[in-house]
C-alpha cells in the first residue's frame, strides 16, 4: 500500500507539490500570528516609552524638609531604594540668598549626582571640592558676577507678606563655573522643576559639591533620591514584575517617612494595554488566514478528487476494502501535509523575524523552538480534516456515477443553508461587538471574516441561477462561446467554491487596507491636533508675560514662533482644556485641523479684537484722584493698585491708603518701574468678612518722578468692572462728566473682587470652543487657576491641541485679566513651517530654557508603533498573502479543469463550434469569476468596515469611540485594481498556458 501511495504521489507531482506548499503556508500562518505578537511587543514597549513623560520613567523619593545630615540620609534611605533596572540619582537642597554688591538672587542651593554631565558649562569648570559653586548664566548675569568671583551665600526663608529674607550669617564661595541647562525634560531630572520660575528672581539652582552643603548655615535640608529608568528597563519580562517592586518600594519608604511620587504605573498600564491590543487584533487577521489555507487545501483536493472519480469507481467495482480505498484516497493528502508542516513551522519563524525587521523600528528575531507547536498541530489537523472532507463524495457515491465521471450537481438547499448560517454568525459577531462596547473576544474576533464570508457565499449561491439565465440568454442571441462558459459555471460546484474563496480573499485584503488607511489618517490627524504645530518645544516654567516677551524677541515679525500655555483647571470647574495662545500668530504657526469650520486668521481676529494700549507707569509714585460720595458700615476701606512688570516678576501691590469721604489724591511710592510697569487694576479692597457700601468717582490717574498724567477722566469711561462670583457682592461703573463712577456693595463672605481694570484686554475673555465643549461656556480657568468670565466668540468642530473638546483664548488677554502673576508650569513655544534652522538657538538667546522638542513626524512615528498600528501592519501582510492564495487558487483550479475542458472543446469543435467561440468558452468563464469576486470582495470589505470598523482599535491609549471613519477612495481603488490585475492575469495565463503535469 505504501508503494502504491508513493506511486500516486509521483504520478501527480504537481498536485503533491501544491498540497505541500499549502501545508507550509497553513503551518507558517498558524505560527506567524503568535510569533508576530511576541516580536511586536518590543516595538510596542519602545513606542510607549519614547512618548512617555520623565515622571513616567522615574521614581521620585522625597525625605521632606527634615533636619537630617547626609550621613543620616544615607543610613535611612540609600540602602533601601535599589530597584532593578533603575539608576539612583541622589540630591539635596535648601534655599539660599546670593549677594554681590547691592544685587541679591534667591537660588536653590543644590547638590545632585553627576550634574555637570547634564548641563553645559559655558565658562569655568564643574565644582569638585568644598567652597566651590557654579551658577546659571541668567543668575550670574543678574548678580553681575563672573568666574573667579567670591560670592557670599546665606540661608533664605520665605515669609508671607514680606517675601524672601536672608539669614544673618554669610559664607563666601568661589564661583568656578557658569552653566546653561541642556534639556530640563530629560530623564535625569526625573520630572523635577529645577529651572524656570520667577518667584526667586533666580531661575536656576546654584550647584555645589556635596561637602559644600554643610558650609552655609541653614536650618533644614530637603533630601531626594530619584530612580531613573535605563534604556532596557521596560522590557515585557520586567514590566510583569515592576508594579510589585514599586509597591514594595513604597512600603519601605513609608516606613522611613519618605514619600514616593511616580507615574511609572501609568506607563506600565499603557504598555500592558498596547500589548494586549496586539494580542487581540492580530488574531483577526491570523485566524482567517489559517482558515483560507484550510479551504484552499479543501479546494485543491476536491478538484483533484473530481478528476479521480473514475479511478475510485474502478477500485470500488473491483471490491477493494474500504480501509484500503481510504488509504489510497487520503494518503496523497496526508504525506505532503506532514512533509510541509515542519518546513512551514520553520518558515513561520523566519518570515516573522524578517517582517519585523523590515517594518518595526525595534524587533527581536524569533528563535525556532517548541513554543508554537500547539498552533502548528492545529494547522496540520485542520489541513488533514479539510482534505478528508473534500474526498467524502468518493465514498458517498455509488459505483455508477463514479465510473461515468459525472460530477455531483450543485445542491441549492445546502448552499442556501450555508448562506443563512454564515449571515447569522456574522450578525452575532456584530451584535456581540456592539453589546460589549467593542470588546474583541469570542466570535467577534472573526467578525470581518464572517461578514466577508456571508457576502461571498451569498454571491456564490446566486452564481448558479444567474449563470444559467445568462447562458440561456446568450444561446438565444447566438453567442455560443459565452453561453457555454456561463452554463459550465452553473453546473460545476467547484466554480462556486472558487468564487467564494476569491471573494473572501479580496475582502480580507480590502478590510486590512481600509483599516490601515484609516489608521494612518487618524494618526496624522491626532499628531497634528495634539501638537498644534509642526514643532513644539516645552519651556521651563515662567510667567506668561516673560514667555511672550522672549518669544517675540526671538521672532519679532511673528513668522514662525508662538507662545502657548496650557492652563490648569481650578477645583470645581469642568475639566475642558484651555489653551492660551499668542493669537496674532495662529495663521503663521499652527497646523490648523482640516475639520475646523473657522480658519486660523478668522480665529485670531475673533480672539483678539482691537483694544486700548496698556497704561504704563514709569515713575516712582502713583497718584489716584478720587471723590468718595458714600461710605457706609465700614469706616476703613483700602484702595489698592496692581502693577505688573514686563519681565514677569510678581505683581506689585500698591497700597494707596484708606478711603475717606470727599475728594482726595491717594499717593503711594513705587519702585522697580523705571523700565515700565503695566497698571493692571485699581481696586476697592474688602478688608476681611465685613460688609460695606462705597460710591466714589475716579477723576484721573497719574504718576510722580517724573510727573505725568496716565489716565484722563475721559479715558476712564472705558474702564471695566470685574464680574462677581457671589450675588451678595456688586460692582458697577458708569461714566460721569468728571470721570468714572464706581458703586461697590460687599457682602459678609469676604469674596468681593473690587477691581476696576483698564480696557487693554477684552473682558470677559473671548474664547473659541471646540465642537464637543460644553455649550454654556461662560467661564474658564485663568493662568492663576482662578475662574475667569469668558465670552464665546465661535465654535469649531476641531481646534489645535484640544481637538474636539476644549477652548482657545488669547494668552496676553488671559494674562492681563488675572488677579495674580502666575508661573505657567505647562508653557511651550510652537514653531511653524517657516521656522529657520537656528530657531532653537534664537529662543535660547532670548532667555528661554528649552526642553525636548516634539515634531509631527516623530509623533506620527510613535503612534505608528503603538499596538493597534503594529497589528494592522500584520493585517495588510496577511491580506496580501490571502490575495496570493487566491491567485494560486485560480491558477490551480483552471489548470485542473483544463483537461476536461480540452476534451469538451475537441468534441464541440468536431461538431462545428467556431474557433472564436471556443476561445471565449476557454477563457471567459474564469474571467467572469474573477470580475464578480473583485466587485463582491470590495463590497464585502466596505460592508465589514461599516459594521466592524468602528470597533477596531487604532490607538493603545484610546478605546474606539464607535464612530465610523471612511478611508480615502484611493485605498479602495488600489485594492480593486491590484486584485483585478493579479487575478485576471492568473485567469488568462491558466486558460492559455500549458497544462500542469500530473493532473489527468
Amino acid at each position: 500500500m505504501t508503494s502504491l501511495i508513493l506511486a500516486l504521489l509521483a504520478a501527480r507531482r504537481a498536485q503533491t507539490l501544491i498540497v505541500m506548499l499549502l501545508a507550509v503556508l497553513a503551518t507558517a500562518g498558524a505560527v506567524a500570528g503568535p510569533a508576530y505578537r511576541v516580536t511586536a511587543e518590543r516595538a510596542v514597549v519602545d513606542a510607549e516609552v519614547s512618548t512617555s513623560t520623565p515622571l513616567e520613567r522615574s521614581v521620585q523619593i522625597n525625605s521632606g524638609v527634615t533636619r537630617w545630615t547626609p550621613q543620616e540620609f544615607t543610613s535611612r534611605i540609600e540602602s533601601q531604594v535599589a530597584l532593578a533596572g533603575f539608576t539612583t540619582v541622589y540630591a539635596a537642597e535648601y534655599n539660599v540668598a546670593a549677594r554681590f554688591g547691592t544685587r541679591v538672587a534667591i537660588p536653590r542651593f543644590s547638590y545632585r549626582d553627576d550634574v555637570c554631565a547634564h548641563v553645559v558649562v559655558r565658562a569655568g569648570r564643574c565644582p569638585s571640592g568644598a567652597r566651590e559653586v557654579i551658577l546659571g548664566r541668567q543668575t550670574a548675569e543678574g548678580l553681575g558676577v563672573d568666574v573667579g568671583a567670591e560670592v557670599p551665600f546665606a540661608s533664605a526663608t520665605y515669609i508671607v507678606g514680606d517675601g524672601w529674607q536672608a539669614g544673618k550669617t554669610w559664607t563666601s564661595l568661589t564661583l568656578v563655573g557658569i552653566y546653561d541647562p541642556v534639556d530640563p525634560s530629560e530623564p535625569y531630572w526625573a520630572g523635577r522643576t529645577y529651572f524656570g520660575g520667577t518667584e526667586r528672581a533666580a531661575p536656576e539652582p546654584a550647584f555645589v559639591a556635596e561637602p559644600t552643603l554643610e558650609l552655609v548655615e541653614h536650618a533644614v535640608v530637603s533630601y531626594t533620591a530619584d530612580l531613573v529608568a535605563g534604556p532596557d528597563t521596560f522590557t515585557p519580562a520586567r514590566i510583569a514584575t515592576l508594579q510589585t517592586d514599586l509597591d514594595q518600594l513604597r512600603q519601605r519608604m513609608t516606613a522611613t517617612r519618605a514619600t514616593v511620587i511616580t507615574d511609572v504605573p501609568a506607563l506600565v498600564t499603557r504598555i500592558d494595554s498596547s500589548i494586549a491590543l496586539v494580542g487581540r487584533v492580530v488574531p483577526i487577521a491570523a485566524v482567517p488566514l489559517i482558515l483560507l489555507c484550510w479551504f484552499i487545501v479543501y479546494l485543491t483536493v476536491a478538484y483533484s478528487t473530481e478528476q479521480r472519480r473514475a479511478e475510485f469507481g474502478l477500485f470500488a467495482l473491483r471490491g477493494l476494502p474500504l480501509g484500503q480505498r481510504w488509504a489510497l484516497a487520503f494518503g496523497p493528502t496526508v504525506v505532503p501535509v506532514l512533509v510541509g508542516a515542519p518546513i512551514g513551522y520553520v518558515l513561520g519563524h523566519v518570515a516573522v523575524s524578517a517582517f519585523g525587521a523590515a517594518t518595526l523600528p525595534v524587533s527581536a528575531p524569533v528563535p525556532v523552538g517548541t513554543g508554537y507547536l500547539g498552533y502548528a498541530a492545529l494547522a496540520v489537523a485542520g489541513a488533514l480534516l479539510a482534505g478528508a472532507w473534500a474526498q467524502r463524495q468518493l465514498f458517498r457515491s455509488s459505483v455508477g456515477p463514479l465510473v461515468r465521471r459525472v460530477p455531483p450537481r450543485v445542491r441549492t438547499v445546502g448552499s442556501l443553508t450555508a448562506v443563512v448560517v454564515t449571515v447569522v454568525l456574522a450578525a452575532v459577531a456584530v451584535a456581540q461587538l456592539r453589546a460589549s462596547g467593542g470588546e474583541l473576544a469570542g466570535v467577534a474576533l472573526l467578525g470581518p471574516a464572517l461578514v466577508a464570508l456571508a457576502v461571498a457565499l451569498a454571491v456564490a449561491h446566486l452564481l448558479v441561477p444567474v449563470s444559467r439565465r445568462a447562458g440561456r440568454r446568450a444561446l438565444r442571441r447566438g453567442r455560443l462561446g459565452a453561453a457555454l462558459a456561463a452554463l459550465r459555471m452553473a453546473r460545476r460546484p467547484g466554480t462556486q467554491r472558487l468564487l467564494a474563496f476569491v471573494t473572501v480573499a479580496v475582502a480580507l485584503l480590502g478590510f486590512a487596507v481600509i483599516a490601515a488607511s484609516v489608521g494612518a489618517d487618524r494618526r496624522t490627524d491626532r499628531a497634528g491636533t495634539e501638537l498644534g504645530a509642526p514643532r513644539v518645544v516645552p519651556v521651563a516654567p515662567m510667567t506668561a508675560a516673560a514667555l511672550l516677551a522672549a518669544t517675540r524677541r526671538a521672532d519679532p515679525d511673528g513668522r514662525f514662533a508662538m507662545a502657548v500655555v496650557m492652563t490648569e483647571q481650578p477645583d470645581g470647574m469642568p475639566a475642558d482644556p484651555v489653551v492660551a495662545v499668542d493669537s496674532g500668530r495662529l495663521a503663521a504657526v499652527t497646523a490648523w485641523p482640516d475639520g475646523a469650520s473657522i480658519g486660523a486668521a478668522e480665529a485670531a481676529r475673533r480672539l483678539r479684537p482691537a483694544t486700548a494700549e496698556p497704561v504704563v507707569v514709569t515713575g516712582t509714585a502713583l497718584r489716584v484722584d478720587v471723590t468718595v460720595t458714600t461710605l457706609t458700615k465700614q469706616p476703613t476701606v483700602p484702595l489698592r493698585a496692581t502693577l505688573t512688570t514686563g519681565d514677569g516678576r510678581p505683581e506689585k501691590l500698591v497700597e494707596l491708603g484708606e478711603l475717606r469721604p470727599g475728594r482726595a489724591t491717594y499717593t503711594a511710592d513705587i519702585g522697580g518701574c523705571e523700565a515700565g510697569c503695566r497698571l493692571a487694576s485699581v481696586e476697592v479692597r474688602q478688608p476681611g468678612q465685613v460688609d460695606f457700601d462705597v460710591r466714589l468717582v475716579v477723576h484721573g490717574i497719574g504718576q510722580a518722578g517724573p510727573d505725568r498724567e496716565l489716565v484722563t477722566a475721559e479715558q476712564l469711561a472705558a474702564w471695566l468692572p470685574t464680574k462677581q462670583t457671589r450675588p451678595v457682592d456688586k460692582l458697577s461703573v458708569s461714566r460721569v462728566a468728571d470721570g468714572l463712577a464706581v458703586e461697590v456693595t460687599a457682602g459678609t463672605l469676604g469674596t468681593l473682587d473690587g477691581r476696576v481694570r483698564p480696557p487693554d484686554a477684552v473682558y470677559p475673555v473671548p474664547a473659541l470652543a471646540a465642537g464637543r465643549s460644553r455649550p454654556d461656556l461662560t467661564g474658564l480657568s485663568g493662568l492663576d487657576r482662578r475662574a475667569e468670565p469668558a465670552a464665546l466668540v465661535g465654535r469649531s468642530p476641531r481646534l489645535p491641541r484640544v481637538g474636539a473638546l476644549g477652548s482657545l483664548v488669547d494668552l496676553e488677554f488671559i494674562d492681563r485679566v488675572a488677579r495674580n502673576v502666575a508661573v505657567a508650569t505647562d508653557a511651550e513655544v510652537w514653531l511653524g513651517p517657516r521656522a529657520p534652522a537656528d530657531a532653537l538657538d534664537r529662543l535660547r538667546a532670548a532667555g528661554l530654557v528649552l526642553g525636548t522638542e516634539r515634531s509631527l513626524a516623530r509623533t506620527q512615528e510613535a503612534l505608528s508603533q503603538q499596538g493597534p498600528a503594529v497589528a494592522l501592519r500584520f493585517h495588510v501582510a496577511t491580506g496580501g498573502l490571502a490575495l496570493l492564495l487566491a491567485v494560486g487558487a485560480v491558477l490551480l483550479v483552471a489548470a485542473i479543469d483544463r483537461a476536461d475542458r480540452s476534451d469538451e472543446l475537441r468534441a464541440l469543435r468536431a461538431q462545428g463550434l467556431r474557433r472564436r467561440d471556443a476561445a471565449v468558452y476557454a477563457r471567459r468563464g474564469y474571467l467572469w469569476v474573477v470580475a464578480v469576486a473583485v466587485v463582491a470582495g470590495t463590497f464585502a470589505a466596505v460592508l465589514a468596515w461599516v459594521t466592524i470598523g468602528p470597533f477596531v482599535p487604532q490607538f493603545a491609549d484610546r478605546a474606539p469611540d464607535g464612530a465610523l471613519y471612511w478611508p480615502s477612495p484611493a485605498a479602495l481603488l488600489v485594492v480593486a485594481v491590484v486584485s483585478a490585475v493579479a487575478l485576471a492575469g492568473a485567469a488568462v495565463v491558466s486558460a492559455g498556458g500549458r497544462s500542469i503535469r500530473g493532473f489527468r
